[in-house]
């Protein structure tokens, strides 16, 4: 008999058994989500089914009157359903990627099979420049070019020693070579060694194994005593020359343990012992000379066994109590026995070597020499000695100075007390000699710097020399008595001659300040432009230079071609080295007017022309010109031609989807 349920309201039981069915509902959907996202991640490209309504929307619809649990048996029993549908379908999938793989290794044996080599395909990874044929790269090191063989071309390298060795020892931490093995061979590190010296060393750094000492040395004769003094390093007991004495004393010590003595070792072949305080750091007993002090030294110590005598530090802690004098007239320390030559660097010495607190030093009282003063040094003394202070010194200006300032000296000026039979020093001496001050000078600006301030003179002095017959194109009021100050003959240009210049014309004669060759008479010297020779004229001559330009030549003479080839000036009949140059030149030096077209490159010669803009060459017939590259040639087109151009040809090709 069925139960009716109300629809208007809700009984106990029925409000019970919807809970139940929640509670059943929940159970169900936790059992079911593992197998729906297995199947989810697994067969992502399994078209499915589109889902269907869940547990919940199912119930949602569900007749009262229907039992909870036939409608729970049906729902379970589709998902359950669902799920055996998934593992069918997983199981169709793996079988499909089995039958791929089969296929695969089908074709990779029919590879293997066929006659093509297929090393000629692959890199050699034995190539000394790390180069990869098929990639056509070179890589930096041996590392990275075996990782890109293995990784890129699948390549199967046998691995690199070092890191074989390294994981063999990782690998077999207990396994550890022999050491007595006759062939030298490291069984772990599979490799050989050439002596058992390198293989043993091998053992003790990479194994860390703790060798047993090797057996004692062979002794030919070991009742025989080897004398540790042998000249020649020679060991009588085991028949054995060494090549030096160091490691002769070494092998007594390991192999006949002999205690070798300390002290003086002689030789007995001459018995005498070097000198401790040879300069050149001689050994005269090994006939051997040492690189440095130090190395001579440690040689004595070590190879001779000689107490040698201290020195530096170890001497001034020796001698710590020996009293010295600070006072000393001779400048001596007698623990260093060193003697300085000035005072001021003994007590430097003694300050700082010896820790010494020296007195100050009480300032010498200046002995002022007034008119009334019976002894006077003389400031005239060839010697440079001050009678005074006992003193010599080295030239005129530092005892003058000393004169003038220790002294309180009013002293002469210089050119007045150095005159000898009225004689005055020449400003345009050859050899920059003054014969006031007997001294050379190293060039004529310092010799003519001394002679303007020392002897104040400024002008030429007069001297008594031959009068020399002028040139046959000089002028004639330069051609009497005469001082030193000679004048070139500008008429002569291949030959030069030289005559002097009267004393009363002197203001007369002036270099010519429009020379085209900038030639200063006066001075024998030439300047390698205008700038510096106009220069040279107002300081050294003291010439009022004005206008720094040429003047302008009369009109009858023709005025230069402003279009000459060679940019060569007529009226200054130089050349000029660019064009641009040559054009300055005749604007600011002979104020020429002119004008030059600015685009002069840009005139059409064929106008009748019309260039192809499409021309492969970028060739311009009418301007009969060819341009560099497409831009500049088109550019060119529209700018001197006024062409209207169409759009270019290669543009970049859009490419299409697929």
């Amino acid at each position: 008999m069925k139960s009716q349920v109300k629809t208007n309201g809700s009984t106990p039981s029925s409000s019970g058994a919807a809970s139940t069915a929640k509670t059943i509902v929940k159970r169900v959907k936790n059992w079911i989500q593992p197998s729906l996202s297995f199947k989810n991640s697994v067969l992502p490209r399994i078209k499915t089914e589109p889902e269907e309504p869940s547990i919940e929307m199912a119930l949602q619809g569900v007749n009262p009157e229907d039992t909870v649990a036939q409608n729970l048996s049906t729902r379970i029993n589709a998902n359950i359903e669902d799920v055996e549908m998934a593992t069918v379908e997983q199981e169709t999938c793996f079988v499909q990627m089995k039958q791929e793989n089969t296929i695969m290794s089908s074709r990779e044996e029919s590879i293997a099979s066929s006659t093509i080599d297929v090393s000629e395909f692959s890199p050699d990874p034995e190539d000394p420049n790390f180069y990869c044929r098929v990639c056509d790269k070179q890589h930096s090191v041996k590392r990275t070019f075996r990782e890109h063989c293995i990784k890129h071309h699948k390549m199967n390298l046998p691995p690199n020693p070092k890191v074989l060795q390294l994981t063999l020892l990782a690998k077999f931490p207990n396994i550890l070579p022999d050491p007595d093995d006759p062939d030298y061979n490291c069984c772990v590190c599979q490799k050989n060694y050439s002596d058992k010296y390198n293989y043993r060393r091998h053992l003790r750094t990479c194994h860390k194994m703790d060798l047993k000492p090797l057996k004692p040395f062979n002794v030919k004769h070991p009742h025989i005593t080897p004398d540790e003094n042998d000249p020649n390093s020679y060991c009588a007991a085991c028949e054995k020359t060494f090549c030096d004495k160091w490691g002769y004393r070494s092998h007594l010590e390991a192999i006949h343990n002999l205690a070798l003595k300390d002290g003086q070792r002689t030789n007995k072949r001459d018995g005498i012992l070097p000198d401790e305080d040879d300069p050149n750091g001689y050994c005269r007993q090994c006939n051997k000379t040492l690189e440095s002090l130090r190395s001579y030294r440690n040689h004595l110590r070590k190879i001779h066994g000689m107490i040698l005598k201290p020195r530096g530090r170890a001497l001034l802690v020796i001698n710590a109590h020996v009293k010295l004098d600070e006072n000393d007239p001779n400048n001596y320390c007698i623990v260093c026995k060193r003697q300085y030559r000035e005072k001021r660097g003994y007590r430097a010495h003694l300050a700082t070597m010896h820790n010494m607190v020296l007195q100050n030093l009480k300032p010498r009282k200046a002995v002022v020499v007034t008119e009334d003063s019976t002894v006077k040094p003389d400031q005239d003394d060839p010697n440079f000695y001050c009678c005074l202070c006992e003193k010599k010194y080295e030239s005129r200006p530092k005892y003058r100075t000393h004169l003038s300032k220790s002294h309180k000296m009013v002293l002469r000026p210089l050119n007045s007390s150095q005159q000898k039979n009225n004689t005055i020093p020449n400003r345009d001496d050859p050899n920059f000699y003054c014969i006031a001050c007997e001294k050379y000078y190293a060039s004529r600006a310092s010799y003519r710097k001394h002679v303007s301030r020392a002897h104040k003179i400024r002008q030429h002095p007069p001297a008594q020399q031959e009068t020399q017959a002028p040139g046959p194109s000089c002028r004639s009021d330069i051609s009497q008595n005469s001082l030193q100050d000679e004048h070139v003959c500008q008429g002569n240009k291949l030959r030069v001659l030289y005559h002097t210049v009267k004393a009363e014309d002197l203001t007369n004669v002036k270099p010519d300040e429009d020379d085209p060759n900038f030639y200063c008479c006066l001075c024998q010297k030439s300047s390698p432009d205008k700038r510096t020779f106009n220069k040279h004229l107002k300081v050294v001559h003291n010439m009022p230079i004005y206008n720094n330009t040429i003047s302008l030549p009369p009109m009858t003479e023709p005025l230069p071609d402003i279009h000459h080839p060679d940019f060569y000036c007529s009226l200054c009949k130089r050349n000029l080295s660019s064009l641009d140059n040559f054009h300055r030149h005749l604007r600011t030096n002979h104020k020429m007017k002119f004008t030059i077209p600015r685009k002069t490159h840009n005139v059409i010669r064929h106008p009748e022309l019309k260039p192809d803009e499409f021309d492969p060459n970028f060739e311009c017939i009418a301007c009969e010109k060819k341009l560099s590259c497409s831009t500049v040639f088109r550019r060119h087109l529209r700018k001197i031609h006024k062409m209207t151009l169409s759009a270019p040809r290669n543009r970049r090709r859009i490419r299409q989807p697929y």
